[in-house]
């Protein structure tokens, strides 16, 4: 029985260097797009919030009604001075201590 060929096959990449997109680099939280300068594929990233206990220290969870929480080594710190393992369900946004003045929603936020 005679063999023939059926297909090519598919180019799996390009392979050039930055195909793929960027990894070990910190971006802030939302939807990111990469192009492939070589090829011009196209691929889109989220970058999440990390979870609660993950946050650096000195991060602030606001509150919908005022004040916020602020993280400490031990948890997460009220304004009463009561430590607690997580915010409260009423938290809306947080901000960094590297950048207070930004605030990022927690709307589609989930703990992991």
């Amino acid at each position: 029985m005679p063999t023939r060929k059926i297909s090519d096959l598919p180019i799996l990449r390009c392979g050039h260097p930055e195909h793929e997109p960027p990894r070990y680099q910190v971006f802030k939280p939302g939807v990111y797009e990469h192009t492939c300068p070589a090829c011009g594929t196209e691929q889109r990233f989220i970058v999440d919030l990390p979870s609660w206990a993950d946050m650096p220290i000195g991060t602030r969870a606001h509150s919908s009604i005022g004040g916020y929480w602020e993280r400490v080594p031990s948890g997460w710190r009220a304004q009463s001075g009561c430590v607690f393992p997580t915010p409260g369900g009423d938290a809306t946004h947080v901000s960094y201590p590297d950048t207070p003045e930004l605030h990022i929603p927690l709307r589609a936020r989930k703990e992991r």
